[in-house]
């Protein structure tokens, strides 16, 4: 071997401790500094979760359960009720498509799907209606949090497979 061969050999072994060096720096750093979002742990609800977080006494918490289960209801009949419109407009694949029949049935999917949203959005409502002033300034705060579990929900695709 001559002095080139060696030379290369020592930066490629040079530029190899550089690069573990810095994955290890990034694995022991951890994630990026963010807020974190609410700790569900297992067999923790987002009600109780919120329910902490707010300080809600016990008669607020009785309060909240029954928002929540009624709310929970009325997304359940919703989601039943959107079940067969997604199946019928996923059927049109097997048929030649007709236009107007997808858009009636998007129509009403989308329908739905809006009042899911405008559920929601009045169940949170509902709830700041309980609150203290110190409670609301608190809730505020957790938007952002209740925001991630309720997305955090959605089913991801798997991946495709891999063709070899």
């Amino acid at each position: 071997m001559n002095m080139t061969t060696n030379s290369l050999f020592r930066l490629g072994f040079y530029a190899l401790v550089l690069i573990n060096a810095v994955l290890i720096f990034l694995l022991v750093k951890g994630p990026s500094p963010g807020r974190p979002p609410i700790p569900l742990e297992k067999g923790t609800s987002l009600m109780k979760t919120i329910g902490e977080k707010l300080n809600l006494t016990s008669g607020q918490m009785d309060q909240y359960e029954n928002m929540a289960k009624q709310h929970r209801q009325v997304m359940i009949n919703l989601q039943e009720e959107q079940r067969p419109l997604l199946r019928s407009y996923f059927e049109l694949l097997k048929s030649p498509i007709e236009q107007d029949s997808s858009d009636n049935l998007l129509t009403e999917i989308l329908i739905l799907e809006r009042r899911k949203l405008t559920t929601t959005y009045s169940h949170f409502e509902e709830l700041k209606t309980i609150l203290t002033v110190d409670q609301a300034d608190q809730f505020e705060s957790i938007v952002d949090d209740i925001l991630r579990v309720l997305l955090s929900g959605e089913k991801k695709l798997p991946p495709p497979p891999r063709d070899f």
